[in-house]
């Protein structure tokens, strides 16, 4: 069973596993994790996220998985913002621990938000829309469904979760990041050339 924004839950040989996040064992569950608390820390500062294993309401280790941005992410955010985007905001369901490591990595973000909840992802996006900003949100998993559908403009990869690829009103056709300014100064010239057009009938009528 796939619980989102938690984990899954499996019987395996007559035995109740469970595998997700540090929220969904030690809270959701209520199983002790102190034991792993030192390990967690130290693979979280190298910037890994972190699957909590349990099986039959005991903790019995962790999965670390290195989730390294693609290669072209800085040059990506280096040509939005020299398009004219002003801030960039991650927002992740990651510990805080493994959002700073992202964040030292990309000096380009502005700003991290971390251990999110679909639902809080997307009432942070619906917060920026309220302050007046003009908002896309770019995402690829169940997780950013909410967010994708409360942004303007909400952005899914062409590999996207099928749950991601529905609620984006923009489907990427190519795996690289550099589909993204591409696609906005695409965006923006169809605009200048539909008012042109516009502008020009009403002066013609």
């Amino acid at each position: 069973d796939f619980i989102v924004a938690h984990g899954v839950s499996a019987a395996i040989g007559g035995q109740n596993v469970l595998v997700g996040s540090h929220h969904f064992i030690a809270e959701g569950e209520g199983m002790a994790c102190d034991a792993m608390d030192e390990a967690a820390h130290d693979l979280r500062r190298q910037g890994k996220s972190l699957l909590y294993v349990a099986r039959e309401g005991k903790l019995a280790g962790l999965i670390a998985l290195r989730d390294d941005p693609r290669p072209e992410a800085g040059e990506v955010l280096d040509a939005l913002k020299a398009a004219g985007v002003t801030r960039v905001v991650v927002l992740t369901g990651d510990h805080r621990e493994t959002a700073e490591a992202l964040h030292r990595q990309l000096p380009q973000i502005d700003e991290v938000r971390f251990e999110l909840k679909p639902e809080d992802k997307a009432a942070m996006v619906a917060a920026l829309k309220d302050s007046g900003r003009r908002l896309a949100y770019v995402g690829d998993g169940v997780n950013d469904a909410p967010a994708l559908m409360t942004a303007h403009v909400g952005i899914c990869m062409p590999k996207g979760a099928d749950l991601a690829r529905e609620a984006a009103q923009v489907l990427l056709l190519s795996e690289s990041l550099y589909a993204l300014p591409v696609a906005r100064e695409a965006a923006m010239r169809t605009n200048t050339i539909v008012k042109r057009c516009f502008y020009s009938t009403i002066g013609l009528n």
